[in-house]
């Protein structure tokens, strides 16, 4: 387990191997199932994540240049730049299986003019961007996409999604370090 750069309190604790957590505030626990990766995250009540499943969540700026944060649940290893026709997969299975799961074609996730052989993870439009940072909770279904409601893929494909290529844009640079720079410091009064 590799823990760095993160704020515990009320006896929170993280259980997991073979995990890397970053730039977490803890105040409940937080339990990693293996090879897992959590990165941003506010824990306030207890909350999981299966075996290798990643979270990272980022501050940013939506399409409408207003504050979100871009929420990214994926695999630890999810082929970013594998095509949908190829070996492509998202949160764990084949990208095109985990879309035929939520009822979301091509067009619902990648611009028209985007040519099959290059509709990749990387620039499909699958994390959503929410206001408050703790709604991140309800997006943890993609994880186990085949125990979805209907209410929760219907959300999906009505939401505000971006794709990784999009966020690496819209990210707030200012407000990823200043929420690091803040940790740091809580840590350093607290130690």
């Amino acid at each position: 387990m590799l823990k760095t750069t993160n704020e515990t309190r009320n006896g929170a604790q993280i259980t997991g191997a073979d995990c890397w957590v970053e730039g977490c505030r803890l105040h409940a626990p937080l339990t990693l199932h293996g090879r897992s990766v959590v990165v941003g995250v506010d824990v306030g009540e207890p909350f999981e994540m299966p075996e290798g499943a990643c979270l990272d969540v980022t501050p940013g700026f939506n399409r409408q240049d207003e504050p979100v944060w871009f929420v990214r649940y994926y695999g630890v290893e999810d082929t970013f730049k594998h095509s949908l026709a190829g070996e492509a997969t998202f949160c764990g299975r084949r990208f095109a299986d985990w879309l035929t799961q939520v009822g979301a074609d091509g067009t619902r996730v990648w611009d028209a003019g985007t040519p099959e052989g290059e509709r990749t993870l990387w620039n499909a439009r699958v994390f959503p961007a929410e206001r408050v940072h703790g709604d991140y909770r309800q997006w943890r279904w993609m994880c186990d996409v085949e125990r979805a409601t209907p209410e929760q893929k219907r959300r999906f494909l009505d939401a505000d999604r971006y794709s990784s290529a999009e966020i690496a844009v819209r990210v707030n640079q200012a407000g990823f370090h200043q929420r690091r720079a803040a940790i740091l410091h809580r840590l350093a009064q607290s130690g």
